[in-house]
This record gives C-alpha cells, structure tokens and sequence, in this order.
C-alpha cells in the first residue's frame, strides 16, 4: 500500500486509531482508491456489550463489518421513580465491544488499508521531516484523520465526563434495554447521570454507568462501587436490580462532548469520533456518531485529494450539517438538568406526540423523530430541486430555535440526503409555489419554515394532558406543552411578519380555525378527527400557490388536495395503531382515542370516550380495522385524481410521492 523511499514512508492518508470512527474513515478512503494506513496502539480490549443505534447499525451493514452476534432488542424501557414505559421500534441493538472492533478492522483491511500496530506522533504541519512519526519511521501523508480521543487541550474541561462498565449477574431484563437517567442530586448544578442495562447473550447483562463533569473534579474511582451504587438506587423501585452481582473487571473511559465545527475547521487534522468531541453528553453514546464522522471523513479526503484544507471544511461542513441541534439539544438538557429530569419523569406517564418524539430525541442514540416519520419517496432527479428548498427551511427553523429551545429544533429535523425528504409541511408548500410552473424561489424557504413551526405548535395542543396537579406541586408536562406551543406559533408568526408579511392575515386565521378546532374536539360533540390533519396538510399547499400567484382555481385545487391528503394521513395513522406498530405521530391508539385525533369514532358512529372499551370486542375491532383501510383508500383514490389537475408535472409528482407516504401502513423506502 505504502511506497517507501528511503526510511520514510509515504501514503495519501494516515489515520491513527482504529476504532469505529477510525476504522469507518479507513474503508471509505480506501474504497475510494486512496492509500491509507491505519495505524493503531491498544492494550487488549474488554469484552462487553454496547448498544449502538439502528442507524448505526446499518452503517455497520453499509461499511462491510460483517459483526457476529448482532442482538436486536424488543424495546427500550425508560425507568423513572415509580414507573417505566417501553418505547418500541427504535431499531437499536447490542453488540459486543470486542466483536466490534474486530468486524471494522477486518472490513478495513478487506477494503485495502494497511493496518500497523505502534505509537504515532504527529509533527508540525508542513515539516520536512514528514507528517508524523510511527515507532520512529518517518510517515509522509497527504491528510491525517485522527481517531484516538480527544485531544487534550481542544476539549474544555465542561465537555467532558466519564462512563463506566461492568458486567452482571442476576439481572432480569428479558431482551429490553433498559435506560435510566438517574434523578438528580439537590444542589444546585447537578450533572445528569444515565444508566444504562444491556441484555447478554448468555444472561450475564452489561451495566454502563455515564456521568457528565470533569474527570478532574469528579475522577473515575472505584467503577465498580459507582455501578453497584446505581443499581442499588434502582433497586428501591425496580426489584429486578436488587440481586444484581458483579463478574469480572470493571472498565472506565472519559466522554467528549466538545463538538463544534469550529474545533474541527481550525484543526491540522481531520477529527473523527471521540477527538471532534461527538459523544452525547446527556447519554454518553457516540458510536453512532464516530461511524457517520468516519465515513464523511473518507468521502471529504477522497472528494479532495489534492488540498487537506478543502476537505477539512468539506468534512466539517457536512458533519455539522448531520448534528444541527443535536449537541445543542443535550447540552441544554445537562445545563438545566434539575428543570429536564422533572419534565421526563412527569411526562413519562403521557402519550402525546411531542413527548413521544422528545423522548427519542433526548434519550435514544440518533433519534431523528421529525414531525410526521415515513420518507417521502421523491425520485433522485425531483430532489435537485426540493433537496436545496428544504436545507433551507431546516437553517431557517433551526436558527429560530437552536439558542431558546434546541430540542425543538432537533424534533423538527428529518435528517440530511433522502432522509430530509420526510412527511412535513415543507414539502407540501414547495408543491404549491411549483403548482404553475414558476421557479421555485429559494426565499421562500423562510415562510415554509415558519408554516412547519406552527403545524408542531398545533400538535403542542393536539387534546389535554390529564393530569390534575395538587395546588402544592407543578404540572411539568402541561407546562411544558404550553410553553413550547407559544413559542413556536409566536416564532412563526414572526418569520412570516418578516418574510412574508402579506400571509400574516391568512396564517392568522388559519391559527384560528386550529384554535376552534381543538375546542371542538374536546367538547361533548367533536367536529370530525380528520378535520384536522387536512387543515395541518391543505394550508401549507394553499400558501405556497398564493405566495407564487397562483390563479384562484390552482389555490382552490391545492387546497382540496391538502384536505383529502391529511384524511388519508389520519386513515392510516389508525390502521397502524390498529395492527400495534408504531405510527409516524409516535402514538398509541389509547392516545390517540384520548386526544381525540382518532377517526375510528367517526368511522363506528361510537362516541370517542366509549371506542377503547368497544374494541376489545374482537368483532368490533376487526370492523374498525376494516373501516380504516377502506377510507384510507378512498381518500387516496379521491387525492390521486384532485392531482391530475394540478398544471405542473413536478408538482404533481411531488403530490403524487406524498400521498404515497401518508397513505402508507408500512414504512416508506426512498427511490
């Protein structure tokens, strides 16, 4: 691989440490035709379990690491005091440490890269000397990844903390994760500390213990009293953990949070994994994240071969691109980690969309919740055209949100490349400025961004929260609802004053038929269920035709196609609770029945408090069931043929793929 002229030895790319980040870096340059050489020194490693994503895991797949002994889980329990709830279809797994890192050095091999064991220095930048030094032989690379940790002086010692593992004995949890963020302690400031308990193979399950703060004010000592602690704790409300007995050797490590693309842009080297500071700090997980930023690495190097600068901005560009909010969102929740823990515990015990979905977010590793799940199925030539619309409206939201309420901002991500291309408003505003052939006028964007905050702030007040607080205790997750609903519909409401200020009539009376709506569905005879989800899909369209100048009849088309798109949506959405998997809103079908968003009541002519009850009779719920798929179809049928009048071909086959996706009982894939 390498060519050696005198002692030296000379490659395009050097990449030092050969762990996931490392290793990911390593086979996509390769692949790419480049010499690399991966260069590593580690003592030998712990074998225990780990719980990646199940985004990671197909990174995994996509990578060639063909790792043995992959256990998907049946769900991950959340643990509160007094309660847990399970969350499924989360697609995470666990894996062996060991068994991991074996799979990624083999497939980097495969791929082409030289693998060498010994300790590397690296040199100042342009020396004559060469890049780096390795057991004393002279390295010359074109660029540098560095995969080895973060480098001491570029991580703040408030990124930083620590995880600890070990494994256990007597610890029942079936084939669930189980994770715990542990109530914090009364002072003022406390960090957030997360547990995490990992089903074995052979019943001996993996317990990892994640703290946030500096190792230099709170060092890692004893791990194995720090996890019996925990468990202990546990053990007052949960029974299963009371038994639990250590095997084995403990193990520590220390967790970079330091993310920012600054830190990687004015770096010499490219920095992957846990040297860009991409472990989550509220969680500690960042295997996911080594995976992703290994992998742009390898395509930045490859894209740039000749100029290390270019592909180290391309590398940072595209990675803070993947994580905007992400870091954001976890580093607010440690900073108030008192206010965060209260409202996760007080609103562990709700269903409502926006917990649903600020659960995976906060809690699971790479959770992209977006606002209504399934992928769009646009084709990669309409993409040239709504990929960019959308890039903007995500910049747009995020930069309303990130500083005040950056988790919001994370749950109205649908993730970057086809992923973007989720069921959100946007979309459906972009089909309505392209309805008569006009460009597609980037500006826009803004107001796109501004309808999608305001569909979120609605579904903030989708039903009541039902809790009834004592007058001496706070109602955290009504509160929080409430706080979070406000600022989204003022946020939008703005942008559109701004950008747009000839909708703010119409979005203004738009936010009130919402606000009649919902008082409606909550009175003694609520207005028909879908009536929602059609005035959530017919104002986005509607807007878009009238900001582009539409004539009246493509507004009016639009907005009958927006209609019968959100019943077909609301259709479906019962199908999948119907048939107990998870549905693009993250509801069950209690709550959904609850918050009357169900449009099983209008189908059964049953009033909605009584519909829970109706359907354990089997008959009744095989007719509802049976219902549900015949109006999802039928609206379908009636939203295809209110398509073909629309006068642009992309727009119509913007339409078209959206009905696709909202009318859709199973997950969509993109084309």
């Amino acid at each position: 691989m390498g060519i050696v002229t005198g002692t030296a030895k000379t490659v395009e790319v050097l990449i030092v440490g050969a762990g996931p980040a490392g290793t990911a870096a390593a086979v996509t340059a390769a692949r790419a035709g480049l010499s690399v050489l991966l260069a590593d020194y580690r003592a030998p490693q712990w074998v225990g379990d780990t719980m990646i994503s199940g985004i990671a895991a197909q990174r995994l797949t996509e990578l060639g690491a063909n790792v043995a002994g992959i256990r998907p889980a049946d769900s991950v329990e959340l643990c509160f005091p007094g309660r847990s709830l399970q969350v499924t279809g989360t697609g995470a797994v666990v894996i062996d440490g060991g068994a991991l890192r074996t799979a990624l050095i083999d497939a980097a091999v495969a791929a082409g890269a030289e693998l060498v064991t010994g300790r590397v220095t690296l040199l100042p930048k342009a020396g004559d000397e060469g890049t780096a030094i390795l057991d004393g032989v002279p390295i010359r690379a074109s660029h540098v990844v560095l995969a080895t940790g973060a480098p001491g002086a570029a991580v703040p010692a408030h990124a930083t903390g620590f995880a600890c593992a070990q494994r256990f004995a007597d610890i029942d949890v079936a084939n669930r994760i189980v994770l715990a963020p542990l109530q914090p302690a009364a002072e003022p400031g406390a960090q957030p500390a997360m547990l995490a308990v990992l089903p074995g193979a052979d019943r001996k399950t993996t317990v990892w213990l994640t703290r946030r703060g500096s190792t230099e004010s709170t060092p890692i000592t004893e791990p194995t009293r720090l996890l019996q602690d925990a468990l202990a704790t546990m053990s007052k409300n949960d029974r299963r953990f009371a038994a639990a007995r250590p095997i084995g050797t403990a193990v520590e490590a220390t967790v970079h949070s330091g993310f920012s693309q600054v830190l990687l842009e004015t770096s010499e080297a490219l920095l992957v994994g846990d040297a860009a500071g991409l472990a989550n700090p509220f969680t500690g997980e960042g295997i996911g994240a080594a995976l992703l930023s290994g992998t742009l690495a390898g395509r930045a190097v490859a894209a740039q071969t000749a100029d290390a600068d270019a592909a180290r901005t391309q590398y940072a560009r595209q990675l803070a691109g993947e994580y905007v909010g992400y870091f954001e969102t976890a580093r607010h929740a440690t900073r108030r980690y008192h206010l965060v823990w209260r409202t996760l515990d007080a609103a562990a015990a709700s269903e409502h969309s926006i917990f649903a979905k600020a659960r995976r977010a906060i809690l699971l590793p790479e959770e992209i919740p977006g606002l209504a799940g399934d992928r769009v199925p646009i084709t990669s030539a309409d993409r040239v055209v709504t990929g960019p619309f959308l890039v903007s409206c995500d910049e747009v939201s995020v930069a309303s949100l990130r500083t005040q309420w950056p988790f919001l901002a994370r749950l109205l991500l649908s993730g970057t490349g086809p992923t973007r291309h989720r069921i959100r408003p946007a979309l459906l505003f972009l089909a309505g400025l392209l309805a008569e052939d006009r460009p597609a006028d980037i500006t826009r964007a803004t107001p796109a961004a501004a309808v999608e905050l305001a569909t979120f702030g609605a579904l903030a007040f989708l039903g009541t929260e039902s809790g009834q607080p004592s007058a001496r205790t706070v109602d955290w997750a009504g509160a929080t609802l409430v706080m979070a609903g406000d600022f989204l519909m003022s946020r939008a409401s703005l942008l559109i004053a701004e950008s747009a200020p000839e909708a703010s009539w119409a979005l203004a009376d738009w936010l009130a038929e919402l606000a009649a709506s919902r008082a409606e569905r909550l009175g003694d005879r609520p207005s028909r269920a879908t009536d929602l989800q059609a005035s959530l899909m017919e104002f986005p369209a509607r807007l878009g035709a009238l900001l582009s100048g539409s004539s009246a009849d493509t507004v009016k088309m639009l907005r009958t196609v927006g209609g019968l798109l959100g019943e077909a949506f609301t259709h479906a959405e019962d199908v999948l609770a119907l048939t107990g998997r998870r549905t693009r809103l993250d509801m069950t079908l209690q709550a959904s029945l609850a918050y009357r968003s169900s449009a099983i009541p209008d189908l059964t002519e049953s009033h909605p408090d009584e519909v829970a009850q109706l359907l354990a009779n089997p008959a009744f719920a095989a007719g509802a069931l049976a219902a549900s798929e015949r109006a999802c179809s039928i609206a379908l049928t009636q939203v295809h043929t209110a398509i073909a009048d629309i006068p642009s071909p992309l727009a119509r086959r913007i339409l078209t793929a959206y009905a696709a996706a909202t009318a859709s009982h199973t997950p969509m894939e993109v084309m």
